[in-house]
């Protein structure tokens, strides 16, 4: 399944992409409610439970080779297991995510891993991840969603994250 509709004009859009080079942040709307915008992919995953691992995996990969693709560093991390975000480097933050995920399982809860450039979760985001492994995939779809910003050139030299430009 997949859906997509465009909110933008063509010039909208142009403009977008020009603003967005210009600063990290970009926002929409009318005066005192502004929006802040930015370019997402989202996937959907259904799975068996027997699959919470094999995708937990997956899901921290894909989040080790979005680090080492971005231009700039996430500022703060979520901690799965207490829900609560912290700057990046924190040493309270988990070293080792597969073993985050394998007590997530164990608690049969989901494995959350999230991740931001901007001092603020809430903050319109240049790159960002947002992970759900589910560990009752009979009730809800895990979840993928990746936000990012364009900068030209950035598929074109070798990096950590050569295997995510391979789409681009």
């Amino acid at each position: 399944m997949s859906t997509a509709e465009l909110y933008l004009t063509d010039e909208e859009i142009a403009d977008f992409i020009e603003e967005t080079k210009a600063e990290p942040q970009f926002f929409m709307g009318t005066e005192g409610r502004e929006y802040g915008v930015c370019p997402f992919i989202t996937f959907y995953v259904y799975h068996f439970d027997e699959d919470y691992m094999p995708l937990a995996d997956k899901v921290i990969q894909i989040y080790h080779a979005l680090e080492g693709l971005i231009d700039k560093p996430f500022q703060k991390i979520l901690k799965s297991s207490t829900e609560v975000w912290f700057k990046a480097g924190d040493k309270r933050l988990p070293t080792d995510l597969h073993a985050e995920a394998q007590k997530s399982l164990n608690k049969v809860e989901p494995f959350w891993i999230q991740a931001t450039d901007m001092e603020s979760p809430a903050a319109s985001a240049r790159w960002a991840i947002d992970g759900s492994v589910e560990s009752n995939s009979t009730m809800r779809y895990t979840s993928l969603k990746i936000t990012f910003r364009y900068i030209a050139g950035m598929c074109k030299t070798k990096h950590a994250g050569q295997a995510l430009c391979r789409t681009a």
